[in-house]
């Protein structure tokens, strides 16, 4: 009866070592992906969104927020369009 709960015991201890390996796998891995995404967002910032404010702030300056409507005002443009 010992031989079989050992076997038991190192079948049990087998899969934890492999659950431990793949979990700390899938921790380095997730490390990974999100640095590479961060830096992805941070290059997005630099070349695409700071360009495309600089430029385009002149032209939004000059568009019309509200438009008055038979004595109401009417909201056509916010900072929530743009975001």
């Amino acid at each position: 009866m010992t031989t079989n709960a050992s076997k038991n015991y190192f079948y049990f201890n087998w899969l934890l070592l492999s659950a431990h390996i793949a979990l700390k796998l899938l921790i380095y891995i997730g490390y990974i992906i999100e640095s590479i995404i961060f830096r992805m967002v941070l290059w997005y910032d630099l070349y695409m969104y700071s360009p495309l404010q600089i430029h385009l702030s002149p032209y939004m300056a000059c568009i019309p927020r509200v438009i008055q409507f038979r004595h109401k005002t009417i909201t056509v443009f916010n900072a929530n369009i743009v975001t």
